[in-house]
């Protein structure tokens, strides 16, 4: 699969959305801030604040999927993207080395 493509239909991509507002409310999946859904009143485009919503691929190799699609804030988003789950592992595991 083409890892930048998506691959939800938009009433999925909505069905998405309002799952993660059942289960988390209006916060982020990582790190459960509050993240805002704000217009600004003359653009179209959502206002840039670090805690504005964000859409994301849980793993970067992957499109976005039901599985791969995550709502977080941008700052988590910012972050997040210079991350893989094995760089997460190798860090997991010097924390226990260095008995953290």
């Amino acid at each position: 699969k083409n890892k930048s493509r998506c691959y939800l239909t938009k009433e999925e991509f909505f069905n998405l959305w309002e799952e993660h507002k059942k289960i988390r409310g209006y916060t982020c999946h990582l790190t459960g801030v509050e993240i805002i859904c704000k217009r600004s009143p003359h653009k179209k485009k959502l206002i840039g604040f670090s805690n504005g919503a964000s859409v994301d691929r849980l793993n970067p190799n992957i499109g976005y999927t039901k599985e791969n699609t995550i709502f977080i804030s941008n700052d988590a988003n910012k972050i997040k993207n210079a991350v893989t789950k094995e760089l997460c592992i190798e860090i997991l595991r010097v924390y226990k080395e260095k008995g953290l």
